[in-house]
């Protein structure tokens, strides 16, 4: 999970700094598809963000040991 959160951020860096277009974004978000990326991507991303880590000890509660 940690790699995820990372990779996902050094997105929203990369197209936050680039000046280069490393996406192609659909100009409105009514056009956004599978295949087309909606302008706000990096909003979502971050809100992917913010869903991992809200969801991080979640797995704990799967993944118990039973008592011994």
């Amino acid at each position: 999970m940690r790699a995820e959160i990372d990779n996902t951020q050094d997105l929203i860096d990369l197209l936050e700094t680039s000046t280069d277009q490393v996406l192609v974004l659909a100009e409105k978000a009514e056009d956004e598809d599978t295949f087309m990326l909606g302008p706000a991507l990096k909003d979502q991303l971050r809100r992917k963000i913010r869903i991992m880590l809200d969801h991080w000890l979640d797995l704990n509660l799967l993944l118990r040991r039973p008592n011994l």
